[in-house]
């Protein structure tokens, strides 16, 4: 009766086991699709670093103008707010 508890048990647990490996198999399987897919939808072209270079220059510039706009409001408003203050 013991031997076959004992039995029992283990081919419970060699099936649990052996269904974990199945599911680990399963998983590895569609990650490896996905990989591969992954692998061949990336871009075969990049760009060249004179274009990176010239257009963040010209994000630059444009930053500066944007400051140089700023600055100039500052500066006109502080005018006018001193000027309405010191009568």
């Amino acid at each position: 009766m013991e031997q076959a508890v004992i039995n029992w048990a283990l081919a419970a647990s060699a099936g649990v086991a052996g269904w974990f490996l199945r599911v680990l198999w399963e998983a590895d399987k569609e990650l490896r699709a996905d990989l591969s897919k992954l692998r061949e939808e990336l871009p075969k072209t990049y760009a060249e670093k004179g274009s990176i270079d010239s257009n963040f220059l010209r994000v630059f510039s444009k930053l500066d103008e944007l400051r140089d706009h700023i600055d100039k409001r500052m500066d006109m408003h502080e005018a006018r707010y001193h000027n309405g203050h010191t009568q």
